[in-house]
């Protein structure tokens, strides 16, 4: 732009630059220029730990999906080991009649004087047999069913063996398979057998006189009444129906057994029974006294002479009999023990 003064030369003003002004428009450029020069470093430096911050974060991500992993299996694992230890639980309460039905399968066996043996057996719990309403109904194609009731309350368990015929007929291997299937007494528990098993010759060796038999696989589906849930044998405050009587013998410890209870107790726990003065106790000792009870029966606490003259009910016996329920079996004791003090579970 271009200013063109037309006043006469004695009244023209000559205009001077300011050195305020200058030093102003200076000052305002520095702080322009430092502003953005501080702008783009603070960027640079949040971007630049943004990116690490992210990539530590990545870091973490895959250390994670790692114990991801883990954790994803070891809960896989304490799956197996549940059901693991449910089929032991069941199949220890259930060895009683496995083992009668091993024993009506060997006098099958005599009886028909079959040359016939088992290479192997499993009895596992069997989870795809159908329930049925009515006997003959289930669904399995592989199987046909027998006159055995089936139902919610039942468990199935499935029986694989693998036999060996000693024989050149094939007719004395079917004969045992159909022999087994009509007596009665063996087959009153099972609900459906293999329908036409694979027979395969089996060769010997020229070392023994029958040089040849016949091999196949038998599956039959056994049903029967599961055992009886037991409750945990913990401790709980509602189990004390007289949780001040309990303390006061813990305290008083006049017999053997409750000297031992007492005795085996934490340091803690026996300075609170030092201290209880007989009167109502508090929710947390009461608590405390359960704490106490679920430590004790893990521990062997039958001995004759503690217990003394208690006459023990014949559930207690048995367990103490088998003495492979330490838990329970101590649970029960207690009951039987202080009938007063301890609710029956």
């Amino acid at each position: 732009m271009i200013t063109i003064n037309l006043l006469p030369k004695e009244m023209q003003i000559e205009e001077r630059g300011s050195p305020t002004k200058l030093l102003i428009q200076l000052g305002s450029l520095s702080v322009a220029v430092i502003s953005f020069l501080a702008f783009m470093v603070m960027h640079f430096y949040i971007l630049e730990s943004s990116k690490q911050e992210l990539e530590q974060a990545k870091q973490k991500e895959i250390e994670l999906s790692r114990y991801q992993k883990q954790f994803d299996d070891l809960k896989k694992l304490i799956e197996r080991f549940k059901t693991r230890d449910e089929t032991v639980e069941t199949v220890r309460v259930m060895r009683v009649p496995f083992s009668k039905k091993l024993h009506q399968f060997s006098e099958v066996l005599a009886q028909g004087n079959f040359p016939i043996w088992l290479t192997s057996l499993t009895i596992l719990p069997d989870k795809k047999v159908a329930k049925t309403t009515a006997p003959g109904t289930t669904t399995t194609t592989t199987t046909t069913t027998t006159a055995a009731q089936t139902g919610p309350t039942l468990a199935n368990f499935e029986w694989k063996a693998e036999c060996v015929c000693a024989s050149i007929s094939l007719q004395t291997a079917t004969n045992f398979y159909e022999e087994v299937k009509r007596d009665r007494e063996f087959f009153k528990d099972f609900t459906s057998i293999t329908v036409i098993p694979s027979f395969n010759r089996l060769e010997f060796g020229k070392e023994y006189q029958q040089q040849f038999g016949w091999v196949f696989n038998m599956g039959i589906n056994m049903q029967v009444q599961p055992p009886a849930k037991v409750s945990d044998p913990g401790f709980e405050n509602a189990d004390f129906t007289n949780a001040q009587a309990m303390i006061i013998r813990l305290k008083e410890a006049k017999d053997p057994f409750a000297q031992y209870l007492r005795d085996n107790c934490s340091k803690e726990f026996q300075q609170q029974l030092a201290q209880y003065a007989s009167e109502t106790p508090q929710p947390s000792l009461v608590t405390s006294l359960a704490v106490e009870f679920n430590q004790l029966i893990k521990k062997p606490l039958y001995e004759r002479q503690r217990v003394g003259s208690v006459q023990l009910r014949p559930e207690t016996q048995e367990l103490l009999r088998q003495g492979d329920n330490m838990r329970r079996f101590n649970r029960l004791l207690l009951e039987d023990i202080y009938p007063n003090e301890i609710r029956k579970k």
